[in-house]
């Protein structure tokens, strides 16, 4: 549930983050446009069919969200840094979002190389 003082692009992020923590594919892609890319350094994912294909894939590896470390948004851009837990490891992960009628239209996900910092 949001607070009545968040912002709405801060009420996209936090049901993003609901979905992600419940596994639940169908809550994740409802905040996704249909033109929506997902930029990542290994593969770039075009669309909710490669987006949802990306994300069965990482939600498999059952993510934990261990700390939002840091939160900045701008009109319709938002911009994080977290540390997940996946595989049983933790890592650092930054990423940005832009928003286009309160959904994320375009997305960068990232972890970064070695732990926690």
């Amino acid at each position: 549930m949001t607070e009545p003082d968040m912002s709405p692009t801060r009420a996209v992020f936090e049901r993003q983050l609901a979905a992600l923590g419940s596994g639940d594919i169908g809550a994740l892609m409802a905040n996704y446009t249909s033109d929506a890319v997902l930029v990542r350094f290994d593969e770039i994912y075009v669309g909710t069919a490669g987006i949802r294909a990306a994300f069965s894939a990482y939600l498999a590896r059952r993510p934990k969200l261990v700390e939002l470390a840091q939160y900045a948004e701008c009109g319709d851009t938002i911009f994080y840094r977290s540390a997940i837990d996946i595989d049983g490891q933790a890592k650092e992960s930054i990423g940005t979002m832009v928003l286009n009628n309160g959904k994320i239209w375009r997305q960068t996900a990232a972890f970064l190389p070695g732990g926690i910092r």
